[in-house]
């Protein structure tokens, strides 16, 4: 638990913070994030079509159900855009992962709590999600870039907390994960099937909202990167 709440309360908001925080906003990225949220919005509902028709035991179902329709960019792709295309390729990107964000904490957690027969109220699900520091986290950081607050103490003091997170997923995963063989049988498919899914979600994005060249690559990697470290959490929480 101490390691959990350090990773979604310190480490995963000083990331994300530190990305929208550093970035450039114009009016023509606007509806990028909406762009982000369709994306796992149809990952979301492919996942459902799926095992519709695909046997899966209760466990694999849970997490199949709960990782597919999530992304976790920024330990893959913002260091890879960043290089190849500046800060304007973190933009796109980053802006990507806010409706990434806002479904993670919103409708993901929703999934996991349904799948785990928890009673759903909205009222206690809205509070929940306006209690997250990785939303307040997405506010401060587009308001720090909005109005150029940005200063060199605060972008170094938060790359410190932001470079704890992975080692931090790591030690989650190391003092929790158990290894066997069989289970890879299973396991395979889930992520094939989740990379496959990516490219051809990414790639629709892109010709339906006409999106070429470093914007129509920001979207196909956004789409294929793995699923966020959140979504352990709320396995290992809900189930």
């Amino acid at each position: 638990p101490l390691l959990s709440d350090l990773f979604v309360k310190v480490a995963l908001p000083a990331t994300v913070f530190l990305a929208f925080s550093t970035i450039e906003l114009k009016q023509e990225y606007a509806w990028y994030p909406a762009v982000g949220f369709l994306v796992v919005l149809g990952f979301a509902l492919v996942s459902y079509w799926i095992t519709s028709f695909i046997k899966l035991n209760r466990t694999m179902r849970t997490v199949f159900l709960i990782v597919m329709p999530t992304l976790a960019p920024a330990t893959v792709a913002y260091p890879f855009l960043m290089q190849l295309f500046g800060e304007q390729g973190l933009v796109t990107i980053s802006l990507f992962n806010v409706g990434n964000i806002l479904f993670l904490f919103s409708v993901d957690r929703m999934i996991a709590a349904k799948l785990s027969n928890h009673k759903i109220h909205l009222g206690n699900s809205l509070k929940q999600f306006f209690h997250e520091p990785v939303i307040w986290a997405t506010v401060a950081g587009l308001g720090i870039s909005y109005f150029h607050l940005q200063t060199p103490f605060m972008h170094d003091f938060f790359k410190i907390l932001a470079d704890a997170s992975v080692f931090i997923i790591m030690m989650l995963l190391g003092m929790s994960f158990k290894w066997e063989p069989h289970l890879l049988k299973s396991i395979l498919p889930l992520i094939m099937t989740k990379t496959g899914l990516g490219m051809v979600l990414g790639y629709a994005g892109s010709v339906l909202f006409g999106y070429t060249g470093m914007e129509q690559l920001s979207l196909s990697l956004f789409a294929i990167v793995p699923p966020s470290a959140v979504t352990y959490i709320f396995v290992a929480h809900e189930n």
